[in-house]
Parts: C-alpha cells; structure tokens; sequence
C-alpha cells in the first residue's frame, strides 16, 4: 500500500517492460540464467500479447511484451543481459521502458493489499495497464519506431529513450511516504502513472456457518442404546 490521501491509497510498483526480438539468446552466462532467459523468451501470458501499429505501417503487426517487476528474478536476468550483449542485433529482448513508474489508486475500506491476494490482483492489474501503455506509446506520432526496430535489429537499448519521454508525458506527481508501497522511494513527490483499481469494492461478506439442524446427532435413547 503506498500513500494515502483522503479515503484512497495508492499501491506503487515499478516494472520494467521489454519485447521479444528476433534474436537468440547468447549461452554465455551459465546454464541456468540462460534456461531463466530461453523461459522468459517462451513464457509470454495471453495479457502480454498485443497488437501494435507503427507510424506509416500497415497492417498492424503482433507484439510479445513481457512485464516483470522491476527487482525480481526475471527482471534482474534480462537487465543484466542487455547490459553484457548492448550491440547483440538481432537481439533476444527489446527494453521498451526500463523503469514504469505504476500506481493503482483504492479505497482504503475496501481493498486491503497487506493481503497477498489483492496485491497480486492490483499488480497484475498495474501490468495490464502497462502493456497498453506501451502499445499506444509505440504508436504514437512522436514514436520513432519501426518494425526492425522492434524486433531487435537495432539493438537492445534503440528505443527506449523516446518512449521514457512519452511514458512520462503520461504521468503525475503523488507525495508519498518513504518506504511506502511496494517501491520505497524518497520523501517527497513522485512521479506515477496513476489508475483507478478494478472491482474496487469490498468482497461480499462470507455466508453464516451452517448451524446443526435440531435433534441432530440425537438418534440414542436414554444409556446410549440404539432409538427404541
């Protein structure tokens, strides 16, 4: 749960957003942290599949974004990556937003993200939100993006200068505490993508436990016989 104004909070998470490119991921990093790419390459979610049309392209063209947490495993993998391959073209992974400043605004009286379930629910939410953030970014007149460019023929780092600006654009000052939400940050204001919660009602109330009809269990007589 990040700051709170009034009645609403806001829960604060910060993913980095990257698309799949043409390239093959180079196994010189150790066995396993190339199985984790090969995976994150593999792995895309039905939500991570997109459509995009770029400035003076036609048709619109299929797009595999994936959307990771900025300081989880997956993240930090490919990250690292791009940072030892920056001149890899075609390249396996396309850094279209290093650092999506996300926060999912509820009210307080009903949605409690100290609970796993709800956090997990408003950060697949927050990731949803950036997929379409980043698909119309990508097609905005102000995009410098082509196909070859998004596929990974310009390398991992080409694009995601101009779109920061435009993801920015779109963005708004909260104050909020330091260390809270998911994403501790200074004291102060930060910039965020700010979006209402869906479903953002209380869940309804659980139903009254079945109570024992009467005379339940009362099939014994007197001295524990069988009903006579």
């Amino acid at each position: 749960e990040g700051g709170r104004e009034g009645g609403t909070g806001y829960f604060t998470v910060n993913l980095l957003v990257a698309a799949v490119g043409e390239g093959e991921v180079v196994p010189d990093s150790g066995r396993k942290k190339h199985d984790l790419l090969q995976q994150v390459m593999r792995n895309v979610s039905k939500e991570q599949q997109t459509v995009v049309r770029l400035q003076g392209t036609a048709p619109p063209r299929p797009l595999k974004l994936r959307v990771f947490v900025h300081n989880s495993i997956e993240a930090k993998a490919v990250i690292d990556y791009v940072a030892t391959h920056p001149d890899q073209a075609p390249c396996p992974f396309v850094v279209l937003a290093r650092q999506v400043c996300m926060a999912v605004s509820y009210r307080k009286h009903s949605l409690d993200p100290s609970c796993a379930a709800v956090a997990d629910r408003l950060r697949k939410q927050a990731k949803t939100r950036a997929v379409n953030l980043l698909r119309h970014a990508l097609a905005h007149p102000d995009a410098p993006v082509e196909a070859a460019g998004l596929s990974g023929h310009r390398g991992p780092n080409a694009l995601a200068p101009a779109l920061d600006r435009l993801i920015q654009q779109q963005s708004t000052p909260l104050p909020l505490r330091a260390g809270a939400g998911e994403e501790a940050g200074e004291e102060g204001r930060q910039r965020f993508v700010v979006f209402a919660a869906k479903n953002n009602k209380p869940p309804p109330p659980l139903p009254p436990a079945a109570s024992q009809p009467r005379g339940a269990g009362a099939g014994r007589g007197k001295g524990g016989g069988e009903g006579r």
